[in-house]
Order: structure tokens, then sequence, then C-alpha cells
């Protein structure tokens, strides 16, 4: 989870969120807005565990929204640990921050915003896109997980590792 900056035509800055699943590579929040604060990121994140289910762990930076008391408690009451990066490690999350890359490269940087109702458009757009061959690697991507789980869940069968001790 992290936010990105752009302005629109006349100046004024937005705020774009961007939540994304790290084992599955899906972009499940591209919202902007002209500013957010904790209370709208944890509304925004409800409304999430309720399509896709509450994740054990969220990792994000250390910026105000996400460290708000609002943030806190629903984080909380939701049984959600909130896995901040240090400061000035970017690495910290680089999934999302690669993300946020392709997301200016291919999209943000494409396009003049008149207002935030427009960018709103094109973001969902974009999302529900996603690139067609990069969607194609990962459904690629997520049967060959799918098919190691499932041989891996059979019986007599698992991950057996030798250390050559024996």
């Amino acid at each position: 989870m992290d936010f990105m900056h752009d302005e629109l035509m006349d100046g004024r800055r937005m705020r774009v969120l961007t939540v994304i699943d790290v084992f599955t590579r899906e972009c499940l929040v591209l919202e902007a807005r002209r500013r957010f604060r904790g209370t709208d990121v944890a509304m925004i994140l409800g409304d999430l565990i309720e399509r896709h289910g509450t994740p054990e762990t969220i990792q994000c930076d250390q910026g105000t929204e996400f460290t708000s008391m609002a943030m806190d408690h629903w984080a909380y009451w939701n049984t959600v640990g909130l896995d901040f990066s240090r400061p000035g490690t970017p690495g910290d999350n680089a999934r999302n921050e690669a993300f946020n890359g392709t997301v200016r490269r291919e999209c943000l940087s494409q396009h003049y915003f008149w207002d935030i109702s427009e960018a709103t458009v094109v973001l969902d757009s974009w999302r529900n896109e996603q690139r067609p061959a990069a969607r194609q690697l990962r459904s690629h991507t997520s049967s060959l997980v799918q098919g190691w789980l499932e041989y891996q869940r059979r019986p007599g069968r698992g991950c057996k590792m030798s250390l050559g001790l024996d």
C-alpha cells in the first residue's frame, strides 16, 4: 500500500492510493482523490476486505495516513498487522514501488487530467485492463503456483529436503 502524487491540468495536486496483492500481483485499489486521511484509507480497506477477505499483514510506509489513530484502530479491530517500512528505505516495499513506477509510466504520464473524476475513470480503465501481456503472465504464473500447491497437498507428497548429513 502506497501513495502516488500527480497534478491536474490547473496545477492542483492529486494523490493516488495504490494497494496490490503481493502474492497474485493484482492491483486491488487504485483510487485518486485530492487528499486522503487515515479514516479514508480505513474505509477503503474495509470495503476491500469485504470483497477479498482479510489479509494477515499490510506493508506500507510511515506516512501520516498509515500511522494515524484511525488506521491503528482499523488494524486492531480487523486483526491485521501493519508492517511499516523503515524510513528512507523504499526497498522494504519494493513490489509496490515497482508497481507505482508502472502506473506512472503507462498511465499517469500518458494523460492530462482536468479533474479527479476524469482521473478516476482513466485509472479504473487502466486497472481493469491491466496490460494484457502482464495479465497473461500473471495467469500463467498463478496456474504454476496453483499446480505446485496442489502437488504439495497430495498424500505422500511434499517438499523433502536433504541436508546431506546422513
